[in-house]
């Protein structure tokens, strides 16, 4: 069975890519390309039958804990699925080394947490939308089993500072 599936835009869909998902609002790392029968032995009670396609985990860093979902090659368009470009990536390193300097931790590229990323809409007063970046982590000391550690940060751009969220909006935020 041949493994290699594409992005809408072409480019070939590796293991470790940090891609888009969720119509581009989460951002999920590439666990493992799968074929639709392999989708189905991890995924049987959920019926996945709709083509190959990746593992993803929502964890972007060296640690994760494994699996966290499937995303069908068929639905790539539909979910907004695609890797992040290298300025975009660079993005994400950077508010999270602007969050580690507000708090004084080094999470990027550090195997002792678990973090990611969500681009949020908020809708402002005037009824329009804009983008926020809320950043999420927690210390990786398997076995995790729950969110208890975990903290979220919303960046404001307008300041260049990070506001801990409240975690009703946590929760909320990480749900997508």
């Amino acid at each position: 069975m041949q493994k290699t599936i594409y992005y809408p835009e072409g480019l070939t869909v590796r293991t470790g890519d940090v891609v888009w998902n969720n119509e581009g609002v989460n951002v999920r790392k590439v666990i493992s390309i799968v074929t639709e029968e392999e989708a189905k032995h991890v995924f049987v009670a959920d019926g996945v039958t709709d083509g190959a396609g990746f593992f993803w985990s929502r964890y972007i860093g060296e640690s994760d804990l494994g699996i966290l979902g499937f995303e069908s090659k068929e639905s790539f368009e539909e979910e907004g699925v695609g890797k992040l470009s290298r300025p975009e990536l660079l993005c994400v390193k950077f508010l999270f080394h602007l969050l580690g300097k507000q708090i004084g931790l080094n999470i990027w590229d550090n195997k002792d947490y678990l973090y990611y990323p969500v681009l949020w809409p908020e809708e402002k007063e005037d009824g329009k939308y804009e983008w926020i970046w809320y950043l999420f982590f927690q210390p990786y000391h398997p076995p995790v089993t729950s969110f208890d550690e975990e903290q979220c940060f919303r960046f404001d751009e307008h300041s260049w500072h990070f506001e801990k969220v409240e975690r009703k909006k946590q929760d909320l935020v990480r749900g997508l």
